[in-house]
């Protein structure tokens, strides 16, 4: 039971250390990556209904 304590204990100081280090970022940042979640969106979209399109016309 000390180990699970102390091991909670480094976890919580860790947790903390990167909120203290976490930023907002800006309205650049924030639209780059909005761009790269769209087009990774879409190129799984595109991979799944091209898997769909051969399952259903050759099975």
């Amino acid at each position: 039971m000390k180990f699970f304590k102390l091991n909670l204990k480094e976890t919580i100081k860790s947790y903390i250390r990167v909120l203290r280090l976490a930023k907002k970022p800006s309205y650049e940042d924030f639209v780059f990556i909005s761009k790269i979640c769209a087009i990774g969106m879409f190129a799984v979209g595109l991979i799944g209904f091209i898997l769909y399109l051969i399952s259903a016309l050759f099975l």
